[in-house]
C-alpha cells in the first residue's frame, strides 16, 4: 500500500495521480514585488511574478503546474506534519473554541503544519525535497493579486475528521483578502478576526454536509504592498507523493511514528552518510 504514497523520483516529491491515497501539505503565504512590466493594456506579467513570489516565499512550491481542486482530504491520505512527521501541532493548548456546548471545537495554531511543509519542500531558494519541476499537482488553492498600497492576507482552516470515522474527509477552508491602507485595524486584530471567521466557516460546512470535525487548525499570513508594488496572498494545499529519499528506514509506517524533529535528524544523518 505504501507505494501509492511514494514519488517516481528520489529527490523530488510529485503531484499525486491516485484518487484517494496521497499526502497533503499546507502552505499559507503572501509576497509583494515591484511593478515592472505593466502597460496601459495589461498588468498580467507582474501578477504572475507576484504569484510566483508567494508560491516560494514560505514553502517552496515553484515550477509546478498547479491544478486547483476542491478542498477535501481523503481518510486514506496522510497530512504532512500531523499524520506523518508530527510537528506537535495538537500538543499545545487550543487558541480558542468555536461552537457551543458539547458540539464546540478546539481551534489550534496551524503554523507548525506550514513549517513542516517548509522542512520537506524547502523555502525561498532553498530546496530540500521540492515538488518535481513541471509536475501536474492538484491542490486546494486560492489566491488574490492586488496593487498597493494596502495589505494582503491569506488564511486556512483545516477541519480534522474524527479518527474513528473512516467514511468522512477532512476539510480545508481558504480565505484571502485585501485591506486598504486607510483601514485602522491592526495586524493583530485582522489576524484574530480572519482566523475566527475561518474556524466558524468549518462549522458551517459541517452543518451543510451533515458531518462533524474533531478540531480545527488555522494559520494566517499577510504582507504590506507599497505604492508601485503588486502583491499576492496564497493558500495552497498540494496533494502529492513523497520523494523516495525523504522516506526514513522503515518507510511510511516509520514516518507515522516519527516526530518532525526525528525525521529531520534522520535525513541529516542519511545526507552525511552519502557525503
Amino acid at each position: 500500500m505504501s507505494r501509492h504514497f511514494v514519488s517516481d523520483y528520489r529527490q523530488w516529491c510529485q503531484g499525486a495521480t491516485g484518487p484517494n491515497r496521497y499526502l497533503l501539505a499546507l502552505n499559507v503565504a503572501a509576497a509583494a514585488v515591484p511593478v515592472r512590466f505593466a502597460n496601459s493594456w495589461s498588468d498580467g506579467l507582474d501578477a504572475v511574478c507576484a504569484f510566483d513570489a508567494a508560491e516560494t516565499a514560505r514553502v517552496h512550491m515553484g515550477q509546478i503546474n498547479l491544478i486547483t481542486v476542491s478542498s477535501f482530504c481523503s481518510p486514506d491520505a496522510y497530512i504532512w506534519g500531523l499524520d506523518l512527521a508530527d510537528s506537535g501541532v495538537l500538543s499545545d493548548e487550543p487558541m480558542f473554541r468555536v461552537g457551543q456546548g458539547v458540539g464546540s471545537l478546539p481551534v489550534f495554531d496551524g503554523a507548525p503544519l506550514v513549517d513542516a511543509a517548509a522542512a520537506l519542500f524547502g523555502a525561498g531558494r532553498e530546496r530540500v525535497f521540492p515538488l518535481a519541476p513541471g509536475t501536474h499537482c492538484r491542490a486546494a488553492a486560492k489566491w488574490l493579486v492586488r496593487r498597493g498600497p494596502g495589505t494582503l492576507y491569506s488564511a486556512f482552516g483545516l477541519g480534522l475528521r474524527p479518527p474513528c470515522l473512516h467514511n468522512q474527509a477532512s476539510l480545508i477552508m481558504e480565505d484571502v483578502g485585501f485591506v486598504p491602507s486607510c483601514d485602522p485595524a491592526s495586524e493583530e486584530t485582522r489576524q484574530r478576526v480572519v482566523m475566527e471567521n475561518v474556524a466558524h466557516s468549518v462549522l458551517a460546512v459541517a452543518a451543510n454536509q451533515g458531518v462533524r470535525y474533531a478540531a480545527v487548525l488555522t494559520a494566517y499570513a499577510e504582507t504590506a504592498v507599497a505604492e508601485g508594488e503588486v502583491g499576492c496572498s496564497l493558500i495552497a494545499a498540494p496533494y502529492y507523493t513523497l520523494a523516495q529519499d525523504a522516506l526514513p528506514r522503515g518507510g511510511i509506517n516509520a514516518l507515522r511514528r516519527m516526530g518532525l524533529g526525528d525525521w529531520r535528524r534522520e535525513m541529516a544523518f542519511a545526507g552525511a552518510e552519502k557525503g
